[in-house]
């Protein structure tokens, strides 16, 4: 039976372990290794560890229930690396976790003071909601969505993405210039002149954008006598210019003929179908890619048996005398070729080829063109 003094209280066991069998004892006031050992009638406890301070020991009750109270930790905290925030280091004492940014923190507790603590994380916690208005020019759902983004490029947009390390990425977004699929030069028809049969007229155009073109129409009154029978052959080139020379890039060619018919019939094969003022257009076979630059349109014509023709396009009514400027052979102004021609067009035309006219009216007899894509 215990005593009221600590002497007789303890005792040596038979492993000549010091063994106090009265109250609680707090062993040293420093965090060294301590080895304490516990007993009452009911059997004993062996505590080894670094008591500190308030580190209190209970012994069992007549349940033979052993409590412990204090830190059960030795030492928890915060390390230096990582993605770490405020003071690092350890610490003994009350640990209380907290959710931040794309972490939640869920505990459910149980008897016995169990915790069950339950981290989850949502990827796209961090990541702006992103997504399509409904103002400018959009297409499909519109609203904001977040997660894994996809961009597309579609049209003239170009999306080009280059990688590095840690994810990161850099997404360059380019627009190209845009493709028109209809195109007139002159912008209106600015008069009228009758054909000049069997001659090459050569007119510089410049283009300030890509065009795409499967079709070329141009505005072309036919008159010829009732019950006639004709024809005419076109034919239409594109050059490119370099230097002093122009090279054929395209051309076409299209015959319209008639037959004997009356002036009221609509069948394309009879005079009533092909006379008056009506589009004349060319199917390309393909089509012509135009990139901003100058051009030199070719156009040429001749009719067979009856018919005359008459065209619309840049002003006719003045008549050119002469060039002002020596130089003026040494640019590819409008113009005609008197040079000994078939439907087909040259591979090429040189800028000071003396059959190259720029003087009198029929220099500036140039059709419009009406280029209309796919």
């Amino acid at each position: 039976m215990a005593g009221d003094n600590f002497q007789d209280n303890v005792k040596l066991d038979s492993l000549t372990r010091l063994v106090n069998e009265g109250p609680a004892v707090v062993i040293g006031t420093d965090p060294g290794a301590k080895s304490v050992i516990l007993k009452n009638d009911l059997g004993e406890m062996h505590v080894v560890g670094n008591p500190t301070t308030n580190r209190t020991v209970v012994l069992p009750d007549s349940d033979g229930t052993l409590i412990f109270s204090g830190q059960a930790v030795q030492g928890l905290g915060v390390s230096t690396g990582g993605n770490t925030a405020g003071s690092t280091g350890t610490t003994i004492g009350t640990i209380v976790f907290a959710g931040m940014g794309g972490v939640t923190l869920s505990q459910s507790t149980a008897a016995g003071s169990l915790a069950t603590i339950t981290i989850s994380a949502n990827p796209g916690a961090n990541v702006n909601a992103i997504g399509v208005s409904t103002g400018g020019n959009t297409a499909g759902t519109t609203g904001t969505t977040i997660g894994t983004v996809v961009l597309v490029g579609i049209g003239n947009v170009t999306l080009s993405q280059s990688t590095a390390a840690g994810s990161n990425a850099t997404i360059t977004i380019s627009g190209g210039d845009a493709t028109l699929k209809s195109y007139s030069y002159p912008d209106q028809p600015a008069g009228s002149f009758g054909s000049s049969n069997g001659g090459l007229s050569l007119m510089p155009v410049q283009i300030p954008v890509n065009v795409n073109a499967t079709k070329v129409v141009f505005l072309g009154h036919l008159t010829a006598a009732t019950n006639s029978t004709g024809s005419v052959i076109f034919s239409l080139g594109v050059y490119t210019l370099s230097g002093s020379t122009a090279s054929l890039a395209s051309s076409t060619v299209r015959q319209f003929s008639w037959t004997t018919g009356t002036t009221n019939s609509t069948a394309t094969t009879a005079l009533g179908g092909q006379s008056g003022t009506r589009y004349r257009s060319f199917d390309l076979g393909g089509t012509w890619a135009f990139t901003p630059g100058n051009y030199l349109f070719a156009f040429y014509g001749r009719t067979s048996n009856a018919g005359s023709w008459t065209f619309w396009g840049m002003d006719q009514t003045l008549s050119i005398a002469g060039g002002g400027e020596a130089n003026d052979t040494q640019f590819f102004y409008p113009g005609f070729s008197t040079s000994s021609f078939t439907t087909a067009m040259p591979a090429s035309i040189n800028v000071t080829d003396t059959n190259y006219v720029r003087t009198g009216i029929s220099a500036f007899r140039q059709i419009g063109y009406w280029l209309i894509g796919p």
